[in-house]
């Protein structure tokens, strides 16, 4: 089991953005406060890299709560997560050319 208290909270670089919770330098979740009318506030984890678990909170401190007890528990491996995380984003490759526009390459 992990102790909470490795987990730095990034607070958002402009009004309205998310916190990004940290754990040795990798985001492992982040929570955002929703458009809805009733002040919802979104918690989400990442355990993989193409992985997303989610909830919804009344408040702020409730959202990092969940987060935290989340995390606490099932703590993924960072550098495993951080490593996975390069390589999907590595793996696109190059973009097929374009079509090129004009009247005679129209199908």
């Amino acid at each position: 089991m992990h102790s909470i208290a490795n987990i730095e909270w990034k607070p958002p670089a402009v009004e309205g953005a998310a916190w990004f919770a940290l754990v040795d330098g990798v985001s492992v979740a982040y929570i955002t406060k929703t458009a809805h009318a009733d002040g919802r506030w979104r918690a989400a984890v990442t355990p993989g890299p193409s992985r997303e678990l989610h909830c919804y909170a009344r408040a702020e401190d409730k959202a990092m709560y969940f987060v935290e007890r989340y995390l606490s528990c099932h703590m993924p491996d960072v550098r495993e997560l951080d490593r996975q995380r390069r390589a999907l984003r590595g793996s696109g490759g190059a973009l097929p050319p374009r079509k090129p526009k004009g009247a005679e390459d129209r199908s």
